[in-house]
């Protein structure tokens, strides 16, 4: 689809926020943890409760309250964070005795003391844990304040240090007197002025130079609608690899890199390259440090592991290869499909539907290969296809950082002719030949998958779904031999495989057969 260039921008920057919206966190949800935080703080603060005469106070903490949280994939739980902080002082009350306390009350609930994972609590926080239909874990951190001389004197502000906690740690009970240090809404405090950079902005270009008060507004920045596409970008880039970058570290190097942009792909394009350039050393060490708490290294892992940091670095790069990218492509459609690689065909299905509709036209797969495109209905079909029992799920941990191809021949007619993905189906008994392309530095092997499906094959107990190696090679190439022998819609899927770990993923490639 043909789009004047300018306007190929305006489209562009709408799928992006279109994209940053399918992976937001829904109204609902929030209201639903807030309502369970909320009745947490109830219980703690009912009259015949010991606790209640600390006056404990419940408040979201993290990417809730900063308003960068992201819907979890699979089956994953959405992580509530927030803090408990008793009216109390260091010298009226222990570590231990605060976490006990919290923890009693919680387990005094007929319901609560059913939800705590572990019963014991953590290092840290008591975790409630609700039904699966919720798909939310609530983490609560007892707390009480902290006296703030001592971030006044390291230079941070009197409107963020006011909010300085004291948490427990059971790794610290130990040591008498002594008390970890934390400061969530100071954070969230410094983090709402780095975000509100494009409102005052905005405000003062239209008051020629007279900056006005600003509130906060519950529409989602481009710094935060940024952070959320990063962290998404990361997940899918890492794949629970331990070398992942923590959120408040993407977090707080965005917001440090944000000057007020108000598009989302130019924010996108500027911050990242200064989030990299924003990252000190101290000779080994590297230093992102916590703008409300000197004393906090958010990269101190970084010393002791430097994978994470060559890691981090890679990812980056990565990112900011992306949305260079989309701006040299000539139609929106294949800007969408290099979205769909890196922030994946579930989050990148809606905006694209949605651009259809723009656009005024049908329903068109925009993730294809750019050989095919296939009605999306067809392509959310064929996902739901081979989510079948037999199917066996891959057994090795998932660190997707290159691409692999299948590329697929049959053989008509005395010579080997190519054929797409999900094309129109092949007649019975013909061989077929899979090749894999893998962009993939030094040596790898290639796993197979194939899921067949269909009265057929399973009558013959050939519905397969388990994994063999690639063993074939033609033309310097790692190839799989198979045949059109059962009717109906088949899978077959490569993995890219180093020492255990998988840097590469196919997807599938259907055949079709009657």
């Amino acid at each position: 689809m043909l789009i004047p260039e300018r306007e190929l921008g305006e489209h562009l920057e709408q799928v992006l926020n279109d994209l940053a919206d399918a992976i937001d966190v829904s109204d609902s949800k929030y209201e639903d943890a807030k309502k369970k935080y909320e009745a947490v703080t109830s219980w703690l603060n009912k009259e015949d409760a010991e606790i209640a005469s600390w006056a404990p106070v419940i408040y979201p903490q993290g990417s809730f309250a900063l308003g960068t949280a992201i819907r979890p994939t699979d089956d994953e739980d959405y992580d509530v964070d927030v803090v408990c902080r008793l009216r109390a002082d260091a010298s009226e009350i222990s570590q231990t005795e605060l976490k006990e306390q919290v923890g009693d009350r919680l387990k005094e609930h007929g319901t609560y003391r059913k939800m705590l994972d572990p019963f014991e609590g953590g290092r840290r926080c008591w975790t409630l844990k609700y039904s699966e239909d919720s798909q939310f874990h609530l983490d609560i951190l007892p707390a009480i304040p902290d006296e703030i001389g001592w971030l006044l004197r390291a230079g941070v502000a009197e409107r963020f240090a006011k909010h300085a906690l004291r948490i427990t740690d059971k790794k610290e009970w130990e040591r008498d007197g002594y008390w970890l240090h934390s400061n969530p809404q100071g954070y969230v405090e410094w983090f709402k002025e780095q975000k509100e950079l494009a409102l005052r902005k905005a405000l003062v270009a239209e008051k020629l130079g007279e900056v006005l008060p600003f509130t906060s507004h519950e529409k989602r920045s481009p710094l935060q609608k940024a952070i959320q596409l990063l962290k998404r970008h990361r997940n899918l880039f890492f794949m629970g690899d331990d070398d992942m970058p923590a959120s408040i570290l993407i977090t707080t190097l965005a917001a440090r890199a944000y000057e007020g942009e108000d598009g989302l792909l130019e924010t996108l394009l500027n911050i990242i390259p200064r989030m990299i350039g924003g990252i000190e050393k101290d000779g080994n060490r590297y230093l992102v440090v916590n703008p409300v708490d000197p004393a906090e290294n958010f990269a101190d892992k970084w010393e002791e592991s430097p994978t994470k940091a060559k890691s981090f670095f890679d990812w980056m790069r990565a990112a900011n290869e992306l949305h260079l990218e989309l701006q040299q492509q000539n139609n929106v459609d294949s800007a969408i499909t290099k979205l769909a690689k890196s922030y994946g065909e579930k989050a990148t299905l809606e905006p694209a539907i949605e651009f259809r509709k723009r656009m005024g036209g049908g329903a068109v797969d925009l993730f294809a290969d750019g050989r095919s495109l296939l009605p999306v209905a067809a392509r959310a079909r064929e996902r739901s296809l081979f989510d079948v029992s037999h199917r066996q799920q891959p057994p090795w941990r998932m660190v997707l950082r290159y691409d692999v191809e299948i590329v697929a021949e049959v053989y008509e007619g005395g010579r080997w002719r190519r054929f797409d993905s999900a094309s129109a189906p092949l007649p019975k008994n013909r061989r077929l030949r899979f090749r894999a392309e893998a962009k993939i530095p030094g040596e790898y092997e290639i796993q197979w998958q194939v899921v067949n499906t269909g009265s057929e094959a399973e009558a013959a107990s050939c519905l397969r779904g388990g994994f063999t190696r690639g063993n074939m090679v033609e033309y310097h190439k790692l190839m799989r031999k198979e045949s059109t022998r059962y009717e109906g819609s088949h899978s077959i899927e490569c993995f890219a495989v180093v020492d255990g770990v998988c840097k590469a993923r196919s997807g599938h490639f259907v055949v079709n057969i009657q």
